[in-house]
């Protein structure tokens, strides 16, 4: 979902501040969508949409894992090495998203 978010963001560099983030701004909904994206798992391959609401809350937890203190933020780590997580809590957002009169837009 990261990385689609990423190349939307690319592909779209002008975008200004306050833009819903969603591919068809026709359709207003709870759970924009801003396309598909696959991935394996287990040797099958997944096919999902890119939820506009689930990177708002990643980019939410980074934003806690960012204010921990030393100690908090090494316990946080030992957990996400032992459980395989490294390369997905070090991934980032080209942009910010905000929630705005319930829409999720960019920051």
């Amino acid at each position: 979902m990261i990385a689609t978010f990423n190349a939307w963001c690319e592909a779209n560099p002008d975008v200004p501040s306050g833009t819903a983030i969603q591919t068809d701004v026709d359709q207003v909904g709870t759970h924009p969508l801003l396309g598909k994206f696959s991935y394996e798992l287990r040797s099958v391959e997944f096919h999902r949409q890119t939820f506009t609401s689930a990177l708002y809350y990643f980019q939410r937890v980074q934003d806690v894992i960012a204010d921990l203190d030393r100690d908090g933020r090494s316990a946080f780590n030992n957990i996400v090495e032992r459980a395989g997580g490294q390369e997905l809590m070090s991934a980032t957002l080209t942009r910010r998203i905000k929630s705005e009169n319930y829409r999720y837009a960019l920051a």
